[in-house]
């Protein structure tokens, strides 16, 4: 009787292995099927190279295991609407500083800040304290509100810069790859932060929006670069408990606002409503000529919280609502304060006819643990 030979699974034919990848909606799933061995990375990135399937990748949400314990995460797809059983080892900490290109932040009692990424074993960046002047015996977790990163310290561990929105003020701060201190801008009440064309872009609670270029300061902290006012505060005055700024997935500039509501019985409060406007620009100036609200955002679908604000196209993504606002618990000024008051408030918001649903329903030890924030699996594209 003839033997029958083994398959070799690594050489199976590239057509073969191209249609197993087209029915990998996640772009996790493509990190684990590049990890089988070097073939497989190789038709892997390959295929996200020519298809060029995600410009911006599908954020996941990242969520306590079944051991709730506070040194490891799991991961939920919300295109599946499936849970990830791999496990994440993060530090202890009370809450992230939020999430960017797959990294955390951290910060301690010292106001010391440390990048670290859960998908490549833990590497971590340690930069000096955001405020010397601050020290915390408790509570320090959520002194640092949100953080962003210029490029990923993995890739190019010499060239990224990190901005960040620290402090009861909600100051702004960043520090390049490699330098001794932080350097600290002069303005308070900051929302959220983004990289728009090689610029920090910030947004105030009340609508103001302002630019920077961090090239164009030096290592003196009386040096630094120069804010440009795009935009005054909304007129009619219009404040949000939490304000964002989104490129869409066709690169305009997006201006979030969410406005919170309390829940029947006074004590919660949850979103009442998002508005979103596109923000028309000056060619030469760059400031904002006119905040357009938009009634659709075609396929495009957002993904806001303590992350770095993003946007996606839905289009060749099923399972991922298109028009939409996937949203996380973020607002945190009154949860450091009260231990009773958990993060609790997460859903996806229709912008066409003003619904909420739910993504991720939150259990009753969901919310005793530190928040879930979206976070985004890398793919290696050397």
């Amino acid at each position: 009787m003839a033997l029958v030979s083994e398959p070799d699974w690594a050489y199976l034919p590239v057509t073969v292995l191209g249609d197993i990848l087209d029915k990998l909606p996640e772009p996790i799933d493509h990190l684990w099927f590049g990890a089988v061995c070097k073939q497989w990375y190789s038709v892997s990135k390959d295929c996200i190279q020519a298809k060029q399937r995600w410009n911006k990748l599908l954020p996941m949400l990242m969520i306590p295991t079944e051991k709730y314990t506070t040194t490891e995460r799991r991961l939920y797809s919300v295109v599946e609407g499936k849970i990830y059983n791999v496990e994440l080892q993060v530090p202890n900490c009370e809450r992230f500083c939020g999430s960017c290109l797959g990294w955390l932040a951290t910060v301690d009692e010292s106001s010391y800040v440390t990048l670290l990424n859960p998908f490549k074993n833990g590497i971590s960046v340690c930069l000096p304290p955001i405020d010397l002047l601050q020290t915390y015996r408790e509570g320090f977790d959520y002194y640092i509100y949100k953080f962003i990163l210029s490029a990923d310290p993995a890739s190019t561990p010499n060239n990224y810069v990190v901005v960040a929105i620290y402090g009861i003020y909600k100051k702004l701060a960043y520090i390049k790859a490699g330098e001794k201190s932080w350097h600290h801008v002069e303005i308070t009440s900051i929302s959220d932060i983004i990289f728009y064309y090689g610029l920090v872009y910030a947004v105030c609670h009340r609508g103001l929006i302002v630019c920077f270029n961090v090239e164009d300061g030096n290592s003196s902290e009386s040096d630094l670069p120069k804010l440009t006012i795009l935009a005054p505060k909304m007129d009619p005055p219009r404040y949000s408990d939490r304000a964002y700024l989104v490129e869409s997935s066709g690169g305009d500039l997006f201006y979030v606002h969410r406005k919170l509501d309390k829940n029947e019985d006074y004590r919660l409060k949850l979103t009442g409503v998002f508005k979103v406007y596109k923000l028309l620009l000056h060619e030469q100036s760059g400031k904002v000529m006119e905040r357009v609200e938009l009634e659709s955002l075609g396929d495009d679908t957002l993904f806001v919280g303590d992350n770095n604000s993003m946007a996606v196209s839905a289009a060749n993504l099923p399972g991922c609502q298109p028009n939409s606002i996937y949203f996380t618990h973020d607002y945190i000024d009154w949860i450091r304060f009260n231990k009773s008051y958990r993060p609790h408030d997460v859903g996806v918001f229709n912008v066409k006819d003003g619904t909420f649903g739910q993504h991720y329903v939150l259990n009753a030890l969901d919310k005793k643990m530190p928040p879930v924030l979206w976070i985004v699996p890398p793919f290696q594209r050397k």
